[in-house]
């Protein structure tokens, strides 16, 4: 059964891995290519692709690994989550910037970006 994304850094991850698998047939390097091939379609090819896939396998067996690879992947999660915020933040103070810039009552603008009159003014 497939893994449900819990957030929307799971989402990305998939949309990287579906890019990766559509497009690794593209990359000149050979060593690159065949590390992105095993990474989208865990086939090993080759001496180094199995010995990448053993380790691999090792790693995703080790709890203390594992326990590691989570609290990364909750970092992570936190990061994309502020930086989503960051930059939502960010764009209602340019939004409303410009609104205030072309006359859009203050009123207006506190209702449609959340920002109090005081933080308009001020940009």
């Amino acid at each position: 059964m497939a893994r449900k994304c819990q957030n929307k850094f799971c989402h990305f991850s998939r949309l990287a891995n579906f890019y990766i698998f559509e497009k690794y047939r593209e990359i000149e390097d050979n060593s690159t290519r065949e590390y992105m091939q095993y990474f989208a379609t865990k086939n090993c090819e080759s001496e180094k692709i199995k010995r990448i896939h053993e380790l691999v396998e090792i790693y995703r067996r080790d709890p203390i690994t594992k326990k590691a690879y989570m609290t990364l992947e909750q970092e992570l999660n936190l990061r994309y989550e502020k930086g989503v915020k960051e930059g939502c933040a960010e764009n209602n103070r340019q939004l409303a910037k410009g609104m205030r810039d072309k006359g859009v009552s203050m009123s207006i603008i506190a209702e449609l970006t959340g920002l109090s009159e005081a933080e308009i003014l001020a940009l």
